[in-house]
């Protein structure tokens, strides 16, 4: 061999060669797994089993999220989640960090979403008040008792004066047909 070149004969020589030998198997560990070649090489059993990914979705244990309460409206499906992570075969801690990151911007994205319509219903309510003047809450509470008398329960309630109310036209829409209602010009 031509490494055995490199060391001259002598015992100081084998004994440099029998510690670097002892060093690089230290170096390289004692397990050795075999890299896969490709995705149905069955040395990736053992790669997967050396790199700790589980053998089933459930094992990555991955944390449960803390919501804040102003979220209350979001969730994450940690089940599918884990399959997904399972599937592209990541270890535990790459699967908890992008789990953490992924976790973290969704709840950063819709509390921006919520500050956004937040802010859209606050400057329209603003343009109306300053539209309107004092006029403002008699025709805002006309704009309600439309709703009121058209919606089947709550939830069509809401979801009513949530859409019409992101828009002052909704808003002008709602208190002219209110209008119409308090000057008995629409019948039953």
């Amino acid at each position: 061999s031509p490494t055995f070149k490199l060391f001259p004969d002598n015992k100081e020589v084998f004994n440099n060669a029998f510690k670097s030998h002892l060093e690089l198997q230290k170096m390289m560990g004692n397990e050795k797994v075999p890299i896969p070649k490709s995705k149905d090489d069955p040395a990736r059993i053992l790669f997967n089993k050396a790199l700790g990914i589980p053998d089933k979705p459930e094992g990555y244990a991955l944390p449960d999220v803390q919501v804040p309460e102003a979220l209350s409206g979001l969730s994450f499906d940690k089940v599918k989640f884990a399959e997904a992570i399972h599937k592209h075969e990541l270890t535990p801690a790459q699967a908890r960090g992008v789990w953490t990151d992924y976790t973290e911007m969704s709840k950063k994205a819709y509390a921006d979403a919520v500050k956004q319509q937040q802010d859209t219903v606050t400057q329209t309510i603003n343009d109306m008040r300053q539209e309107w003047g004092d006029a403002y809450q008699s025709k805002i509470e006309l704009g309600q008792m439309v709703i009121n008398k058209f919606s089947d329960n709550q939830e069509m309630n809401d979801f009513v004066t949530a859409t019409l109310a992101m828009h002052p036209n909704g808003i002008k829409f709602l208190a002219k047909i209110g209008n119409n209602f308090a000057e008995n010009k629409i019948g039953e």
